[in-house]
């Protein structure tokens, strides 16, 4: 849905919101109230479809009545104001914390690199925020996943599909093997078998080749028992040899 001026355009197509300038004079969002104090929250969507608030930027007045931005943040496991506790104030006076400034010597692991070969592309289920560091652009389908009417890998899918695959090229299908190509791989197949298999034996020869090699056992054997006998009657104590 798209509404138009002569000075620019405001559009509302799926899950996102887009305020335009056509003029030179920049886009604008304004929020106004009575009192000036005004919110911008970031809730999450629950499958029963109603909200619960976890930050909070508030733009208010301090005690000096300057313009300032407080911003809020809710603790784990809690869903109600109490557990929205004050983290920053930033005011003309001052930029105040009201959490402990805490130093890591060890940087936050980074995210898994994207897998082609997984449908999800590593991509956790449920991180819209991945979605859009990976691919540049927000997924259409959050609130159809939010309500269950599409799976993640479908979300993946529909990305890949916008992206027009410029990320995870589709994978190329495997050749089609005709039915000619496949008979004559089995015909090749079988030559080489045929080629490489091993000769028949002649029984015949094998036994005169081993009677062969058994009187020729006997005969080096008769040979190394006269030799040995006649070193040992030929040889002298005290001599090596």
């Amino acid at each position: 849905m798209r509404d138009e001026t002569d000075r620019g355009f405001r559009d509302f197509s799926g899950n996102e919101q887009t305020i335009g300038s056509t003029v030179d004079d920049p886009a604008a969002v304004r929020v106004a109230s009575p009192s000036g104090i005004n919110k911008f929250s970031g809730n999450v969507l629950t499958p029963e479809g109603t909200q619960q608030e976890k930050q909070l930027i508030i733009t208010g007045f301090d005690e000096d009545g300057n313009g300032c931005f407080d911003f809020f943040g809710q603790l784990a496991g809690r869903s109600d104001d109490g557990g929205m506790i004050r983290l920053a104030r930033l005011s003309p006076r001052a930029f105040e914390l009201f959490v402990p400034i805490a130093h890591s010597s060890q940087a936050p692991p980074p995210p898994a690199p994207p897998d082609s070969s997984d449908p999800t592309h590593s991509i956790p289920e449920g991180d819209f925020f991945r979605i859009l560091e990976v691919y540049g652009f927000a997924s259409d389908l959050q609130e159809a996943y939010g309500n269950a009417r599409v799976t993640w890998v479908q979300v993946i899918q529909r990305q890949d599909e916008r992206d027009d695959y410029r990320h995870f090229p589709k994978t190329a299908p495997p050749p089609v093997i005709t039915s000619e190509e496949r008979l004559q791989r089995v015909l090749d197949v079988e030559a080489a078998r045929n080629e490489f298999a091993p000769m028949e034996l002649d029984e015949g020869k094998v036994q005169s080749y081993l009677s062969g090699r058994s009187s020729l056992h006997e005969f080096h054997s008769d040979n190394v028992d006269r030799a040995g006998s006649h070193n040992a009657d030929t040889h002298r104590p005290g001599r090596p040899y």
